[in-house]
């Protein structure tokens, strides 16, 4: 049987801790205003004082917070007893000049006691320990402490300045953790030197998107077992070694983790080619992944390049639209023809989702660090004369939310294995790190910082239904 909605017992403890509490203030003729339970963070409630004799508001608060118990606090004894502070809390109620109270109590028997925080902390030994001692002949909260809680409310002159409400924030980071890698490593001798002579040979055995494999030194390195064909036909199967992989991607030798980064490389380019994602490898720079275009019948998709050359002008291509999910169904669109803004039929350039990958060890656990980017073609294959340019105008624009996106939605595209997942899975990656810090910066602050054309890209797309913080 299903069960229902369950409500704890420390949530029905705490409303009646706070019960308590507007009874007495109620009994000292006083005003009692709770906090939201959306708003509550450190602080319960305020105190309003009124004038005894006239009923008139004076404007003066106190803030209120409640602890309540069920049990017997810290060291108690018939005199008293030991309250313990959380340090964020108390780090909360000693900001601002609004005057803040402390009220612990026990329902159960209808106890109350209270002290002034920053009067009772404002003893440095004391608030090195973090505790107060509550006495409970001179500390009770009762009807009798009006006169004291309207002293200490602050006069009207003195101003008021109230702390901001704390705000947690889950913070996501670009690092995926690598949570499988291929755990044998094969290597062998062959005959081939170039990449190039291997991939044909896979070719011609009809073998695609294998990319788990480099060779170096006349020797080829795999994830593959070397023994088994096609790969026994491009090496020399008496020569066959099997490695632990670990050997050599928890080895302090450099040369050994670049030789593993290089397995994860091709298992990477694998796994997302089978995803319809290329890999771009520019001269002098380091390479990245990128969404290809939508499908063109003219072009091959063994050599894209060799037949974009055949184009004596670019050819419209329909959007590629991907569905993903993050806190509910939606889409992406990777990948879009530009126009020109004089000329709005002429297609300016093709604009393609991408992202740098590098492989980084930290302790002994390896992570796949995504940086968004964006490829830039002229008809959809052929790199554009102008990318730099172009990728160099996007960046200025893009910024908080935008990039956050982009790596959600790259977070889900690296996690995500379908039915349909290709060849043997020598990689697999989690989901993006996430650490919750205690304190954060209200997203509408990010807002008004922002230039207008970033204003207008946060507010438009999916891009606008995604939390900067979490």
């Amino acid at each position: 049987m299903k069960r229902g909605k369950q409500i704890h017992g420390h949530s029905i403890l705490s409303q009646q801790g706070v019960n308590l509490v507007a009874t007495v203030v109620s009994d000292m003729g006083f005003m009692w205003t709770p906090t939201t339970g959306t708003s509550d963070a450190g602080i319960d409630g305020f105190i309003e004082i009124r004038q005894q004799d006239t009923g008139e508001a004076t404007n003066l608060i106190v803030q209120v917070q409640s602890k309540a118990t069920g049990h017997e606090w810290e060291n108690e004894t018939p005199a008293g007893f030991y309250f313990r502070c959380d340090e964020r809390d108390l780090n909360y109620w000693l900001q601002g000049n609004a005057p803040v109270i402390l009220v612990v109590s026990r329902p159960s028997s209808k106890e109350a006691y209270w002290v002034s925080v920053k009067d009772y902390f404002a003893d440095l030994d004391r608030l090195k320990t973090k505790k107060v001692w509550f006495d409970k002949k001179h500390n009770g909260f009762t009807r009798a402490c009006h006169s004291t809680l309207a002293n200490l409310a602050k006069p009207k002159d003195s101003g008021l300045y109230l702390a901001p409400r704390p705000i947690e924030e889950r913070l996501r980071i670009n690092l995926l953790p690598i949570a499988h890698y291929g755990q044998d490593l094969y290597v062998a001798q062959t005959n081939y030197r170039e990449r190039e002579e291997v991939l044909a040979k896979l070719r011609e055995a009809e073998v695609k998107g294998a990319y788990e494999w480099f060779l170096k030194e006349g020797r080829m390195f795999s994830f593959y077992d070397l023994h088994k064909k096609p790969w026994s036909e491009l090496c020399e199967v008496g020569t066959v070694e099997k490695f632990d992989t670990d050997d050599w991607a928890l080895s302090r030798d450099h040369v050994r983790r670049n030789d593993f980064v290089k397995l994860l490389n091709g298992s990477l380019r694998s796994f997302l080619g089978a995803k319809g994602i290329w890999f771009h490898l520019p001269k002098n720079s380091y390479g990245y992944f990128f969404y290809a275009p939508s499908r063109d019948p003219t072009v091959s998709d063994e050599n894209p390049s060799a037949s974009s050359n055949e184009r004596s002008s670019p050819k419209e291509l329909p959007r590629k639209i991907i569905p993903w999910k993050y806190q509910k169904e939606s889409e992406r669109t990777v990948f879009r023809a530009y126009y020109g803004k004089k000329d709005p039929t002429r297609i300016v350039y093709y604009r393609h989702l991408g992202f740098e990958p590098k492989f980084l060890r930290f302790g002994t656990t390896w992570f796949l660090e995504v940086t968004p980017t964006y490829h830039f073609t002229s008809d959809g294959y052929k790199v554009s004369n102008y990318a730099e340019s172009y990728l160099a105008g996007i960046k200025r624009i893009e910024k908080h939310s935008a990039v956050h996106a982009d790596i959600r939605f790259w977070g889900y595209v690296l996690t995500d294995r379908g039915l349909f997942t290709r060849g043997v899975e020598f990689l697999r990656i989690s989901d993006p790190m996430t650490f919750q810090a205690d304190f954060g910066i209200p997203e509408i602050d990010w807002l008004n910082r922002a230039d207008e054309e970033e204003k207008e890209r946060l507010q438009e797309g999916d891009e606008s239904q995604i939390p900067l913080f979490e």
